[in-house]
């Protein structure tokens, strides 16, 4: 659920334009704003020094010392995706994604993401070391279709997400969406079958929207 609460930044620049919104290492925020007083996508050059950014902070931030991420081990690397900056999870992720592309030694990443999923203390952190499985190559077909019967609906949504992405859905995994359309409580799951569909085989996706249609709850 969003909720507009009151505007807390003000630009007296009719010409604002904020086209980007980053959280940096430091917990505070960066606005890009595109400040363009002339011809949108102009070639003369006469706009390149015209953009601006701006950084919000909320009382006293201490800048970080020098950091190299990169440098950091597998085990350092999991330990940063259950940190309160979301920053420094969204890297590590990254970096994860990055050392599987070129195709390293992913097994101590691998046992440390399963451990999170396992043990996290909050659905973030569970999902986290989800994400970190996926993207390490660490979470089978299998395994994730053992995930649709998880108890926490994020998890079972994630479940169905990464399935529909890795573009082979086998049979059975195929028959639990079907089962989930009837049976799943979860607004969440439903939802995501439902933007599924469309990447669901030809057989099974009418099965899944009928049963998705018969929620009469949801008819609202």
């Amino acid at each position: 659920v969003g909720k507009h609460y009151k505007d807390m930044i003000f630009s007296d620049d009719p010409y604002f334009r904020g086209t980007e919104i980053a959280y940096g290492p430091d917990g505070a925020v960066y606005i890009l704003d595109w400040s363009d007083i002339g011809e949108c996508h102009e070639n003369d050059g006469v706009h390149r020094t015209s953009g601006r950014i701006f950084k919000v902070t909320h009382g006293d931030v201490e800048p970080r010392s020098a950091f190299d991420l990169e440098a950091l081990n597998d085990k350092d690397l999991i330990a940063l995706l259950t940190r309160p900056n979301e920053w420094d999870a969204r890297q590590a992720l990254r970096i994860i994604h990055e050392r599987s592309a070129l195709a390293g030694d992913m097994s101590s990443i691998v046992k440390g993401a399963r451990s999170l999923f396992r043990d996290g203390v909050s659905t973030p952190h569970k999902l986290k070391g989800l994400w970190a499985l996926s993207l390490a190559d660490g979470a089978t077909p299998e395994w994730l279709e053992d995930q649709l019967a998880h108890p926490d609906e994020h998890i079972r949504a994630w479940a169905i997400r990464l399935l529909v992405d890795s573009g082979s859905i086998s049979e059975t995994a195929a028959g639990e969406f079907g089962e989930l359309a009837v049976d799943d409580p979860s607004g969440l799951v439903l939802v995501t079958l439902a933007s599924a569909l469309q990447k669901l085989p030809l057989e099974t996706r009418f099965g899944v929207a009928v049963a998705l249609a018969q929620h009469s709850e949801l008819a609202g």
